[in-house]
């Protein structure tokens, strides 16, 4: 199912489940309801708040998912790295910019001097 299929998926089951529970608690008498209509309302709508945005919340996690990758020897999407995890970054940046990579500066230098004065790596 594609990401669109499984957003509509949540968002009608989400509203199934808030009328059902609506529809249950409004339709059969519970001990722990109250006897006023316009109360038995407010409890029926608080209870299917709570158990719609519970079953909503989880259908969410579900369709906000990268695509599964197909085992069936089809397209992959998003494939695993093959050992494990695996990150591929590239980065420009000018004279004088800086770039920050696992929480340090990282820095051009002119000639690729140390900050000591040092020669060494064009990167500190």
């Amino acid at each position: 199912m594609d990401r669109m299929g499984r957003w509509a998926t949540a968002v009608l089951v989400s509203l199934l489940v808030f009328v059902g529970c609506v529809a249950l608690l409004m339709g059969v008498r519970f001990p722990w309801t109250p006897d006023a209509e316009s109360d038995r309302w407010l409890v029926a709508l608080t209870v299917a708040t709570f158990v719609g945005t519970g079953v909503g919340g989880a259908l969410a996690w579900w369709a906000g998912r990268e695509d599964a990758v197909e085992s069936g020897g089809g397209a992959t999407v998003n494939p695993p790295p093959a050992g494990g995890r695996s990150v591929s970054q590239r980065a420009r940046a000018g004279r004088g910019g800086t770039n920050i990579m696992a929480g340090r500066d990282v820095r051009i230098r002119r000639h690729g001097e140390q900050p000591d004065g040092r020669p060494g790596h064009e990167w500190e």
